[in-house]
């Protein structure tokens, strides 16, 4: 996807959510706040993250505007974003999605990491995130 880290130390707070379903077209979303703004870099590709994630399909990389970004960061405090969450018992899933949150302020960095949360912080996350790109994401498609 082209996505750079965020596990290293960083000057201006980033957030991701990668969004890996087993059926349908992976999907990555990054914000980064800068003293110039906050931007978006969303990228979507062509195949499955079940399978074959394939190649590029879609970017979109934007400036957020002021209204945008206060509703990025209420959405991200009311899910307390940096606090962490109860450990998930990780087992073989064979259907489903894998919901990545990653957060990066300075030295702190934190990964919310949870399979197909249909409600809950982990989903009020990414739900956020997906808003911010306008794409149409049809009810079959949300796991």
């Amino acid at each position: 996807m082209g996505e750079p880290s965020l596990q290293c130390e960083s000057p201006h707070p980033a957030y991701r959510f990668l969004w890996l379903r087993t059926f349908h077209r992976p999907i990555a979303i990054r914000v980064e706040m800068r003293s110039t703004g906050t931007y978006l870099s969303a990228v979507e590709l062509d195949g499955a993250g079940g399978y074959a994630p394939g190649e590029v399909s879609r970017r979109v990389e934007r400036i957020l505007d002021e209204e945008q970004t206060r509703d990025f960061q209420a959405a991200l405090a009311k899910a307390e974003v940096w606090t962490p969450l109860a450990e998930e018992k990780w087992m073989v899933k064979h259907d489903g999605a894998q919901w990545v949150v990653e957060a990066r302020d300075g030295k702190r960095y934190l990964l919310h990491d949870h399979w197909s949360p249909d409600q809950g912080r982990v989903r009020d996350m990414g739900m956020a995130f997906l808003a911010l790109t306008d794409w149409r994401i049809w009810p079959g498609e949300l796991y």
